[in-house]
């Protein structure tokens, strides 16, 4: 993360998994369509006007998180599976403590349909500025 806007000017691969970014171009019919899409999207990039949201899911490290914090963005929130008091851009969310990270947040919660990334306030958080 802390050389995104590197990664957005690099040469997009197919098949090359010796990078630190993997994208899937999964709902377009060639990869020539995938990256003509990815390169117009990633031209449309206000760097002053990013939010970044990392899970702590798959391999995320108390490391990872403390790297995270300390990122240069203004707008970010760390959803993590237990609470880190030093983490001050992380938001517990409730459900998976006895886990050994977060779990699936798009699931649903609950009998009204709520989902368990409802437990945080993303209004709130895209309208802080």
């Amino acid at each position: 993360m802390q050389s995104l806007q590197r990664f957005l000017i690099k040469r997009v691969l197919r098949d090359f998994w010796g990078g630190v970014i993997h994208v899937y171009f999964l709902h377009y019919q060639s990869f020539e369509e995938g990256v003509s899409a990815w390169k117009r999207r990633a031209r449309r990039i206000q760097w002053n006007n990013i939010f970044v949201v990392l899970s702590e899911k798959d391999g995320c490290t108390k490391k990872c998180l403390e790297e995270f914090e300390h990122l240069s963005y203004e707008s970010k929130v760390a959803l993590t599976h237990v609470e880190y008091p030093d983490i001050t851009c992380g938001f517990y969310v409730k459900g998976y403590e006895n886990c050994k990270e977060l779990g699936n947040i798009m699931d649903f919660k609950g009998f009204w349909g709520q989902k368990v990334y409802d437990q945080f306030d993303w209004v709130k958080f895209l309208n802080q500025k």
